[in-house]
């Protein structure tokens, strides 16, 4: 590493913390001061609140870190313009390619430190988080974790359950429709007023079947039927079991393999996998972003004020095309990286002209 990287990465590094001090102290604030009542009347004590954001501080730097990074960034170039140390540079023989060179490994760096950092201790203290705020601040019991309108197919059975207590392995209000070999016709619904599910075959009871060849119908007050797919795994709540923000994107891309093949809608998962990906490779996008604001904006002031702009922009476009992934009206892929996509293709442009200025300019003065 050139003694001028070393520079920059030194003084970035400083910018960064500094920024990212002060934006985790302003989300946490936030945070705690909505939660303030639920904490209180909970009766919580200083040291699970304070254990509470310390857990969850590792998410919230995964989540503020591509903002910092444009910030840190833009600053950093500003202030060494504002200080003629880029036309120093330029004096001495260096030309701003270089600092582009530096702003893209950079960049790229930045995106392996944070995929892995929000992946490893992100999630994790997240978990460890949402399990404090869950289990006792809101003082839910995990065992009597309530779905309700839960709807998936095992096998030939397409099953809908009117209420489901997941960590219990029961449910009541239950319709089952049974398709024949094919899967292409409704052969007999099954009613019952309860089940209890589990690994082996599922126990119902009070039970009415419908023959809808016969039209006819049988009642039974118990009934084994062959589904053998225990509840647990639509838990939500049980502390052994992590929701999909508690997943790292291993076990993430199992839990959608698995919903896929029980017939699950995954197209909300799809979009947060593939989020993951994009979310940190917007901080190479960011260090696009500050290098075309510093060469076309001189003041600090109004630089900062656009990077800050820019962020309102970028969560905005991401926020809606991630909702339009989730409900399935966009293919989870598309809906993830169209906003990268858009910014990199806009602020790329900006940079490559101005790159394409300077050397037509250098030409015109040789």
């Amino acid at each position: 590493m050139t003694i001028l990287n070393r520079y920059l990465v030194r003084s970035n590094l400083f910018l960064l913390t500094i920024i990212l001090l002060l934006g985790s102290t302003i989300y946490i604030l936030t945070d705690f001061f909505l939660r303030i009542d639920v904490f209180f009347n909970a009766g919580l004590g200083a040291q699970t609140i304070l254990l509470y954001f310390l857990f969850k501080l590792p998410f919230i730097i995964a989540q503020i870190l591509p903002p910092v990074f444009l910030l840190s960034m833009v600053l950093q170039l500003s202030m060494m313009t504002r200080h003629r140390e880029i036309l120093a540079l330029q004096a001495g023989g260096i030309s701003f390619v270089s600092m582009i060179k530096f702003v893209f490994i950079y960049g790229v760096a930045w995106i392996c430190l944070q995929f892995a950092f929000a992946q490893i201790l992100g999630v994790e203290g997240n978990r460890r988080a949402n399990a404090i705020w869950l289990t006792e601040a809101q003082g839910k019991n995990p065992a009597s974790f309530e779905l309700d309108d839960l709807w998936f197919n095992k096998n030939q059975y397409v099953i809908h359950l009117k209420k489901a207590w997941p960590n219990q392995d029961k449910a009541s209000g239950v319709v089952i429709y049974e398709l024949d070999a094919q899967k292409t016709r409704l052969i007999r619904k099954i009613y019952a007023d309860s089940v209890n599910s589990g690994d082996q075959d599922w126990q119902l009871k009070k039970v009415s079947i419908a023959l809808l060849e016969t039209y006819s119908v049988i009642e039974q007050s118990d009934y084994s039927l062959p589904v053998n797919h225990s509840l647990v795994s639509f838990n939500t709540l049980d502390r052994k079991n992590k929701t999909i923000t508690e997943m790292n994107i291993f076990e993430l891309s199992d839990y959608i393999d698995n919903m896929k093949n029980s017939g699950t809608n995954v197209e909300a998962m799809r979009t947060d996998f593939h989020n993951r990906f994009a979310y940190a490779v917007s901080l190479f996008i960011m260090g696009i972003a500050a290098l075309s604001i510093t060469m076309h904006v001189q003041n600090i002031y109004a630089s900062l004020l656009l990077s800050i702009t820019i962020t309102f922009f970028y969560y905005g476009i991401s926020t809606f095309f991630t909702t339009l992934g989730e409900k399935g009206q966009l293919d989870p892929l598309t809906a993830s990286w169209f906003t990268n996509f858009v910014f990199f293709a806009a602020f790329g442009c900006v940079l490559l002209i101005s790159i394409l200025r300077g050397i037509s300019h250098r030409k015109r003065f040789a």
